[in-house]
């Protein structure tokens, strides 16, 4: 895991320096982007594919993705989708007793190709992998505002704190918009976090999955 973050680190580095020299579709290279976010676990049980969330329950958690993408362009549409983005995901459980809130960092080192329609437009796909790197795991009863939260720690019957990804994702730019739809495929086992019965025994490896919609500006 640590050549892996290493690896995007000096991907990103290297693009850094050679912007001067990269040419890129309307001179926009960085801008801010904000999504509709949406995150699951999945896992195998009795030969079907089960999708939960933090509580092991079914359907998504829901949270928001924010931050700065960054995109030059090296030689005919190729190029590089990367960026710097935190995140935030809850849910609570069917009780309604418990919400679990996830705070996290995003990063994504995707090879690109950008086709250019027009001067002010074009459509890019890209696919590659993504880091998240989890920095806060915080329960609190949503009925009781009075009642101070606890944090949880990472990696110990909980997901692991920093997962990796692959990721397709399908890029237009109409002048200084951008608009973007991305979907995620957990590479990394977390392992002896879902417990099906509560009792922490019966424990399933699960791989997080998820779907973004992202809108912003480029600069």
């Amino acid at each position: 895991m640590r050549r892996i973050i290493l690896c995007c680190l000096t991907c990103v580095a290297a693009v850094a320096a050679s912007a001067g020299s990269l040419n890129w579709i309307g001179d926009r290279l960085w801008g801010f982007s904000v999504s509709y976010s949406m995150k699951w676990y999945t896992y195998s049980s009795g030969g079907s594919r089960n999708r939960v969330n933090y509580f092991g329950e079914g359907g998504p958690m829901q949270g928001i993705r924010f931050g700065v993408p960054f995109e030059p362009v090296f030689y005919r549409g190729i190029g590089l989708s990367t960026g710097i983005f935190g995140e935030v995901y809850s849910c609570k459980n069917d009780a309604e007793t418990k919400r679990i809130e996830l705070v996290g960092l995003y990063f994504p080192v995707h090879a690109m190709y950008r086709y250019r329609l027009s001067r002010s437009c074009a459509l890019s796909v890209a696919t590659g992998p993504a880091l998240t790197v989890g920095l806060v795991q915080k329960i609190i009863d949503p009925t009781n505002s009075l009642i101070p939260g606890y944090h949880v720690a990472f990696d110990r019957g909980t997901p692991q704190r920093v997962n990796c990804l692959w990721e397709a994702a399908l890029i237009a730019n109409v002048k200084i918009f951008r608009f973007s739809v991305v979907y995620s495929v957990g590479l990394t086992p977390n392992k002896h976090f879902l417990s099906t019965d509560g009792a922490g025994i019966n424990y399933y490896s699960t791989n997080s999955q998820g779907f973004s919609i992202n809108a912003g500006l480029m600069f």
